[in-house]
């Protein structure tokens, strides 16, 4: 049996880094793939808005608002892109205050603001609004800083996959933090596990080649992942835990895992969709 070609990444080269230049150069293609077939994102957005509460510290499960909503609700979205649809579908919703929209590209955060200043260019009088509600941040992930209980919601589409699967785990334990009580994160993690995803290349079965890097970090070795060399034009890097060690992850950082589905993306791959509630009586 064959070992497959292995990729080293270069000791200056992060998967943050792979990100960056990727979704730089081919932001335009990323947009029009993901706008041009089915998308589960606003099925479980839609999800999470149900279950947040007018004020999501207030009580224990859903409690429908008599009154139309106020704006209440922070978001924080990691790996926003372009801002569709996520993003400017948050920003109209009444009962959202305010959304932090968060990418590695400073590309993509373009492409966002340019739709914020069509927003701001129309007639709609709820435009300004709408665009004052979006605050844009070009940050990687792990570098992010937010007080505790800062957002009522936490949102991850396609993003936390590029990161080493430890560094999954430190964020899952972060954005724990900037929940509030009774808030909640959604994200889509890996459905098949860095090491299973290995075992089947070894066999010759899929077309990715393994990455690995080597070293020492705070004692522990530097994490694996796979790279894909042409995913829509560019170099991609993802990690991951696999769907029951990613729900452990969840739970040993103080999550309830609400709903956790197995979905196949049409065009895509097969992602475990999570969504996980800060219990109200976390006090962190």
């Amino acid at each position: 049996m064959s070992t497959p070609p292995t990729r080293t990444l270069q000791s200056d080269e992060t998967p943050q880094d792979i990100a960056r230049k990727g979704y730089n150069a081919h932001a335009q293609e990323y947009l029009d793939w993901t706008t041009s077939k089915p998308s589960s994102r606003l099925t479980y957005l839609n999800k999470v808005l149900a279950l947040l509460q007018p004020d999501s510290s207030a009580t224990d499960g859903p409690h429908p608002p008599t009154s139309p909503p106020s704006p209440v609700h922070k978001v924080l979205e990691l790996g926003c892109g372009a801002g569709i649809p996520v993003t400017l579908h948050l920003a109209q919703l009444p009962q959202i205050a305010h959304v932090t929209a968060v990418d590695i590209s400073s590309t993509q955060l373009e492409m966002l603001r340019s739709n914020l200043v069509s927003i701001l260019a129309t007639e709609v009088s709820a435009a300004k609004t709408i665009a004052e509600k979006v605050e844009l941040v070009e940050a990687d992930m792990l570098e992010l800083a937010f007080e505790e209980a800062s957002f009522s919601a936490v949102t991850a589409f396609f993003s936390i996959i590029h990161l080493p699967r430890e560094d999954q785990r430190t964020m899952v334990q972060r954005i724990f933090g900037w929940l509030r009580p009774g808030g909640y994160l959604l994200a889509n993690f890996g459905a098949q596990s860095d090491d299973d995803k290995k075992a089947v290349a070894e066999q010759g079965n899929v077309s990715e080649v393994a990455a690995e890097r080597t070293g020492e970090q705070d004692g522990q070795a530097l994490k694996t992942g796979s790279v894909t060399k042409n995913w829509l034009g560019m170099t991609a890097y993802w990690d991951s835990f696999g769907p029951e060690r990613t729900k452990e992850v969840l739970r040993e950082a103080g999550f309830e895992v609400v709903v956790a589905d197995i979905v196949e993306e049409v065009e895509d791959a097969v992602f475990l969709w999570v969504i996980a509630r800060k219990p109200l009586a976390s006090s962190s």
